[in-house]
């Protein structure tokens, strides 16, 4: 009697089954409408890299203004942006394909009363770090033109592009 019942239970399933693909179109369509709904997991994978994108712009935005506000308002600068500095290289042996013992570097810099003061970034500025260099404008000091030296060194391209500054470093030099 038991493997009767059993055997009954099995056949009520597949009963119920087959009752269930018969069942009509729009009781399917729904059960279809609502499996086909999007769970938060499905909606956090497709917006992903968008919302990363977004934060990001944000933060740059955020970043931007306290910068701004803060070079004016604490600094007092009459100037500031990313320029790039004419380095020597460190090895002097490899000149490159240009052939220069030396190549441009971006920095981040700002014009404050008379001091010319650069950093080897804009983040080395907002993080706080010490400048990497500065030039203080006393005596004689300020902005003069290539020398003929240095015009040999440049491109055409370049040499528009060019300002030199002179003054006092750190150490009195």
């Amino acid at each position: 009697t038991e493997e009767k019942e059993s055997n009954n239970s099995d056949e009520d399933k597949i009963d119920d089954e087959s009752k269930e693909s018969t069942a009509s179109p729009i009781v399917t369509r729904f059960m279809n409408f609502f499996q086909a709904l999007p769970t938060d997991e499905d909606l956090r994978r497709s917006y992903f890299w968008e919302a990363r994108r977004v934060g990001e712009r944000e933060r740059e935005k955020l970043a931007t203004k306290k910068r701004t506000l803060r070079l004016e308002k604490l600094w007092h600068v009459q100037w500031y942006g990313n320029v790039k500095l004419k380095e020597t290289r460190s090895d002097t042996k490899y000149s490159g394909a240009s052939g220069r013992s030396w190549e441009w570097e971006e920095i981040f810099a700002l014009l404050e009363g008379h001091r010319f003061i650069y950093w080897r970034d804009v983040k080395h500025f907002d993080d706080g770090d010490a400048p990497l260099g500065q030039i203080y404008f006393a005596g004689h000091s300020g902005l003069a033109g290539l020398s003929p030296l240095e015009m040999r060194e440049l491109s055409k391209d370049e040499m528009s592009l060019v300002v030199c500054i002179f003054g006092r470093g750190k150490c009195g030099q």
